[in-house]
């Protein structure tokens, strides 16, 4: 009788357990990164000015890099915690989560190489942070910056599709 409860009580609880952290890490990240300011202390910018951002410190420390090298690709990543997180406490089945991930890394990549084509010729950084703008510039030795652009924005649609299981249903 006892273990039988504790079966049962697992599986009343398990998608609050996996499910509630994942939405409430997606809300911290995405009020960390609207709220983000350059002026706030982070791992490259020392400051004893009052921090702006409304998620603190910690979400300062956060979204300064999360910005620097992804560009607001971030937020890929961040939709991804919310989408499998709400799944999970909707009592969903979210199918195939390693090959979902695998997709949303290839596609983060996609989206800061198709933000730094949008963005321009900066030297250092862009819209799709530094990993972005060193992608887009390494593949336009190679190739022409038009199929390098309708490259990424095909991959990053599919990707999206794909990662974070989007379907017409």
């Amino acid at each position: 009788m006892i273990k039988r409860l504790g079966v049962s009580l697992a599986k009343v609880l398990s998608p609050y357990i996996f499910g509630l952290p994942m939405v409430m890490t997606a809300m911290f990240m995405t009020l960390a990164l609207i709220t983000y300011d350059r002026t706030d202390p982070s791992f490259n910018r020392a400051s004893s000015q009052e921090v702006h951002n409304m998620s603190g410190e910690i979400g300062a420390y956060i979204a300064d890099p999360l910005l620097q090298s992804l560009g607001f690709a971030c937020i890929l990543p961040i939709l991804f915690l919310a989408v499998v997180g709400v799944k999970i406490l909707a009592k969903s089945r979210v199918s195939i989560i390693s090959l979902r991930f695998a997709f949303l890394l290839i596609t983060t990549l996609s989206f800061t190489t198709l933000l730094a084509c949008i963005g321009g010729k900066s030297s250092f950084t862009s819209h799709g942070g530094f990993i972005g703008s060193f992608l887009r510039n390494e593949m336009i030795l190679k190739f022409d910056e038009s199929i390098v652009f309708w490259s990424a924005l095909g991959i990053t649609l599919l990707g999206s599709i794909i990662s974070l299981n989007l379907t017409a249903r």
